[in-house]
């Protein structure tokens, strides 16, 4: 990392940075303040008892969802800067090796996306704490340390998918990719186990992976009178924090995923050159592998084999249909013309044919 260029990138940035702390202090803390404490009634024993709703009062899922779309958007935003021909040059023009650019824009990136984030969790801790909502704040701490690992995970993925982009379209056409493909790869997975638990397969997806861990820190952190407690313990369990295989999950797929997109992405920007900048995105692992891929992941999850059995054409022709058309609009746009070309039709019949045959098993 270089110590320089970081102080130099706080400098510059000070201002978008204070721009984002103010919108997360809206989005979270300050909501708190006004927030009228949602009491429900629950019948035990001929008596009401009065609990406090999980879900409507910690809004631990505001700060959730503003700090992933962070993650995704961010790196996105940092590699636009480099795509425009002049600031490229400008970029690589500098006295630092590219290697440590890269390590230190994008470790600066997210240290300030962190660093803002941990401070409006703990003003929203504080304003919690004023208005008495009842809670164990250890829980909280444990909440933000956990998002640190899944907001990487998303933060690598979307640096990945940009790193093989030399436009700007194409940089958040494949951020786009990069949320949607682990989610569809993740469902592909419970097809293949034969579970049917929404959750297992959503945690491979570092958005969903965010929204298990959240749900199970709500549920941890409310406390609840101890006859509310006893009636959820012995009628209804799923109101109470359970850890799981999802829940494992849900830390173990964004520490993989972090640590090998953030080092695949290392290698890719160092492939890229300033005359690249603006250019087609041509690289063997951008399009021209993602595309055949989510072709065949998005056919496996539709299951065209069902449709085969139950000699229902129209379906069949209906999802066929619009899986071609989405595979050949998505490559068309990649090469910015409508032209088929040779491997683009063979990648075709390869993703749907592995599809419909690894269905069969």
């Amino acid at each position: 990392m270089n110590k320089t260029l970081f102080k130099y990138l706080f400098k510059r940035t000070y201002p978008i940075i204070l721009v984002v702390f103010a919108i997360l202090l809206i989005v979270y803390p300050l909501p708190i303040l006004f927030l009228k404490l949602n009491q429900s009634l629950i019948t035990i024993g001929g008596d009401n008892t009065v609990f406090y709703n999980p879900y409507a009062t910690t809004n631990l899922y505001n700060a959730t969802i503003f700090l992933m779309i962070l993650a995704y958007i961010l790196p996105v935003f940092i590699r636009s800067m480099i795509l425009d021909k002049p600031k490229c040059d400008l970029y690589l023009a500098l006295p630092i090796k590219k290697e440590k650019l890269f390590i230190t824009t994008s470790l600066f990136t997210y240290l300030a996306m962190i660093a803002s984030w941990t401070l409006m969790m703990f003003i929203g801790m504080a304003f919690t704490a004023i208005i008495h909502l009842p809670v164990h704040y250890g829980y909280y701490f444990l909440y933000t340390a956990s998002m640190y690992l899944v907001s990487f995970g998303a933060f690598a993925t979307s640096t990945l998918m940009s790193s093989l982009a030399n436009n700007k379209f194409d940089a958040w056409l494949l951020a786009i990719i990069g949320v949607i493909l682990p989610l569809l790869l993740g469902l592909g997975v419970q097809v293949l186990e034969n579970r049917f638990d929404e959750v297992y397969y959503c945690a491979f997806s570092p958005i969903f992976a965010s929204n298990n861990i959240t749900i199970f820190f709500e549920k941890s952190a409310i406390i609840y009178p101890d006859s509310v407690y006893n009636y959820f313990y012995t009628y209804l369990p799923n109101e109470l924090p359970q850890t799981n295989l999802a829940f494992t999950i849900s830390y173990i797929s964004p520490l993989i995923i972090g640590i090998g997109f953030s080092g695949l992405s290392y290698l890719q920007t160092m492939k890229f050159k300033a005359e690249n900048a603006g250019e087609l995105s041509s690289y063997k692992y951008s399009f021209k592998m993602l595309l055949p891929i989510l072709l065949f992941v998005v056919a496996y999850d539709s299951d065209l084999n069902h449709y085969f059995y139950t000699n229902d054409a129209l379906s069949l022709i209906s999802v066929l249909s619009y899986t071609t058309i989405f595979y050949f609009i998505l490559s068309f746009i990649s090469k910015r013309k409508i032209k088929f070309d040779r491997w683009m039709v063979i990648f075709y019949f390869i993703a749907i044919g592995a599809a419909i045959g690894l269905r069969s098993f």
